[in-house]
């Protein structure tokens, strides 16, 4: 597992924009405390604020939430110095909305990339 910055993740991933859900948005609704996969097909607006907050409760209490999942963009035989997020898109919200600075992740791509993500690199790289 490596631990990255949030701000540094941030500036290639919007989770609020993926999710549908405005930054500003206030987290209100039925907490969301599990996740099944056959919940998909039912899960209504107040879905994705309320797990959002969930998470931001967790932080909030001292909680260590689970790694996100991150990936590079591929494609045509490349690999390229841009993250991908496969899991952890409520986390990853949770995180920028309480300032957390740092997140653990389990991490499958470019290692130039992983390392501006985790702030050992000052340039994001480039092709």
């Amino acid at each position: 597992m490596d631990r990255i910055l949030v701000s540094r993740l941030f500036e290639f991933i919007n989770p609020f924009e993926r999710l549908g859900v405005p930054q500003n948005l206030p987290l209100v609704g039925e907490l969301q405390t599990e996740f099944k996969e056959d919940d998909i097909e039912t899960r209504d607006a107040s879905y994705a604020p309320a797990r959002i907050r969930y998470f931001v409760d967790q932080i909030n209490k001292g909680a260590k939430l689970g790694p996100l999942c991150i990936d590079n963009v591929c494609g045509g035989g490349n690999i390229y110095p841009e993250p991908v997020l496969l899991d952890g898109h409520h986390r990853f919200a949770a995180a920028i909305l309480t300032s957390t600075k740092h997140l653990m992740c389990e991490y499958g791509g470019r290692m130039d990339l992983l390392r501006y993500l985790q702030g050992r690199r000052l340039t994001a790289p480039q092709e």
